[in-house]
């Protein structure tokens, strides 16, 4: 889908300061509190996310079926796809399987509307990111994994248009502008009650995803779910301290990703040439009913060290075709984002 998108300049860099920066927090349903202007990597449990992005629907909520499709089902069906093509090593496959895992508190956005949406948007999917990617320790995209995962993002896509939404198989190219060939038989091993691609209950996604996340997980030797759970910032006063700063990368040409990602404390640009150091001050912390305005501090006296969290989509940039890329776990369909096509 050609989405005529606005010309605008390079990256800027602007800065605010701590007391202009509302919080949002999201209470889980574990009881975990997750500030989507400061996320954390223990922020969440994987039930959490699992749940999360089972309740998250693709396409705008349309579907032809009773249900939609929700995010959960897409990212087994993305990994489903790239594991036919060949066996994949634990952490790579976690990848793929995490490619979206922002839009379990951002939710899906179409990507002919997310230049639309503002630097904003992009700042809090940067941060997300980078705190899913430390979580799950994923490795960066090199060029020939990045192409690989596109090729299997589009045709899922491509397959979605026409299974689960309703599109004819020659739209899927004309009018939403993915270039990739429908699958006519489903990837995706057949769930009780469901038909082919039919999009699944929310039940029943999150616990297919939970169990391929588990293992994937184990088999990748990533630490299980962090005991400690998020903090809340605590409220310092206005012009204390030093200003967190944000950065907006901005590009006027819609077949490109107007992504952009944090790494070692900086910010990369690749498509514009930028390297743009970022800031990133010491933040105070307490958890609610501490008392104690010190960092990663717990009642009952226990800390939870927090370490500096590049910003990076899915660990890492995305190169290849995308041009600026990085905060997707990135790509990810949306995990790179990019603009221009179907979801």
């Amino acid at each position: 889908m050609n989405a005529h998108v606005p010309q605008t300049g390079a990256a800027t860099v602007v800065a605010s300061t701590a007391a202009e920066r509302p919080s949002a927090w999201v209470l889980l349903r574990s009881g975990r509190r997750l500030d989507l202007f400061a996320p954390t990597p223990d922020a969440w449990t994987d039930e959490d996310l699992a749940l999360s992005l089972a309740r998250v629907p693709r396409w705008a909520g349309q579907s032809r079926w009773d249900r939609p499709l929700t995010v959960a089902q897409h990212s087994l069906l993305v990994l489903t796809l790239r594991e036919q093509e060949g066996p994949l090593a634990p952490a790579i496959a976690l990848r793929e399987l995490l490619h979206d895992a922002d839009e379990a508190w951002l939710g899906e956005v179409l990507r002919p509307v997310k230049p639309y949406l503002g630097d904003g948007y992009l700042a809090l999917a940067c941060g997300l990111q980078a705190a899913i990617a430390a979580r799950y320790r994923l490795p960066p995209w090199t060029a020939p994994a990045y192409a690989a995962h596109k090729r299997a993002d589009h045709v899922a896509a491509a397959s979605e248009a026409v299974h689960v939404i309703g599109w004819a198989v020659r739209e899927v190219a004309d009018v939403l502008g993915i270039q990739a060939v429908p699958r006519m038989l489903d990837p995706l091993p057949p769930q009780p009650g469901c038909a082919a691609w039919e999009p699944w209950p929310a039940a029943l996604a999150a616990g297919r995803f939970l169990v391929r996340l588990r293992a994937l997980l184990q088999a990748a030797g990533v630490a299980a779910d962090p005991a400690c759970p998020a903090a809340v910032p605590e409220q310092a006063p206005a012009g204390s301290g030093p200003a967190p700063t944000r950065v907006y990368v901005e590009s006027g040409d819609h077949q490109q990703s107007i992504e952009g990602e944090v790494i070692g404390g900086e910010r990369c640009g690749r498509q514009l040439g930028l390297r743009q150091p970022v800031h990133r001050p010491h933040r105070r912390r307490r958890h609610p009913g501490s008392g104690l305005g010190v960092p990663g501090r717990r009642a009952g006296g226990s800390t939870c060290p927090r370490q500096p969290t590049p910003c990076a989509s899915i660990g890492g940039c995305h190169p290849g075709a995308a041009g600026l890329t990085g905060a997707g776990l990135g790509g990810g369909t949306n995990s790179t984002h990019q603009f221009g096509g179907g979801p």
